[in-house]
């Protein structure tokens, strides 16, 4: 893969690769030296990424905030070629390497299981906190999907509408309330007496709740 035709500018700092089996990733690191004072006052750090805005030789720009004395500062955008977890990890180890007072208590981020893999390779005796909206939007992005199709009922029957909601709302519970209440939702589907959207419910229960959240980012992730 060619180098990316990027004029560097005073925000840039480094860029790091990764070898992913026949590619190369890259990522490029920018950053203003004027929050680098403030960085090691904050325990309290934000990581998201965006697609749109990436330029079309980067599949994604990941944004890392931080709060300093009540506001959020933006600490570091990072353009990226890959989203492996190879990628991300080499990402952090770069960061502590070269910002020694980068010493975050709290990371939150949302739920890619790549980056959370390499947020706790890096910093493993921080806290990895979630965000319920990113918890509510990924909920609502599979409703939907056209994998389980219920975004009609979603908006048109109000115990489908309700039952979802439910489910967003699943962070709000104790972390030991959570299993309990997944189990108590694939009670509500048998009430209904629409056999198709029972069948499709119980798709988007079984594959989606039961095979990722609660097996793979579990309870004592998303609860808040």
């Amino acid at each position: 893969m060619a180098e990316p035709t990027v004029k560097y500018s005073e925000y840039y700092k480094s860029t790091v690769t990764c070898n992913y089996g026949a590619l190369i990733h890259r990522a490029m690191i920018f950053a203003s030296d004027v929050v680098f004072s403030k960085l090691g006052e904050s325990s309290l750090y934000f990581a998201d990424a965006t697609f749109k805005v990436a330029p079309g030789q980067f599949s994604q720009l990941l944004n890392i905030h931080f709060e300093y004395k009540g506001i959020i500062l933006p600490a570091f955008h990072i353009l990226m070629t890959g989203k492996s977890k190879e990628s991300y990890q080499k990402i952090f180890l770069k960061l502590q390497q070269d910002y020694s007072m980068l010493k975050p208590c709290i990371f939150m981020s949302d739920f890619e299981v790549a980056l959370r893999w390499a947020l706790k390779k890096v910093f493993p005796i921080f806290r990895i906190a979630d965000c319920r909206f990113h918890f509510s939007q990924a909920i609502f992005k599979n409703v939907k999907s056209p994998k389980y199709n219920l975004l009609v009922e979603y908006n048109n029957n109000a115990l489908i509408n309700r039952w979802s909601r439910k489910i967003m709302a699943l962070p709000l519970l104790p972390q030991d309330k959570i299993r309990n209440e997944v189990r108590l939702l694939w009670e509500d589907i048998r009430i209904l007496n629409d056999k198709l959207i029972r069948v499709k419910m119980r798709k988007f229960h079984r594959d989606y709740l039961m095979r990722f959240w609660v097996p793979q980012i579990k309870a004592t992730s998303f609860s808040i």
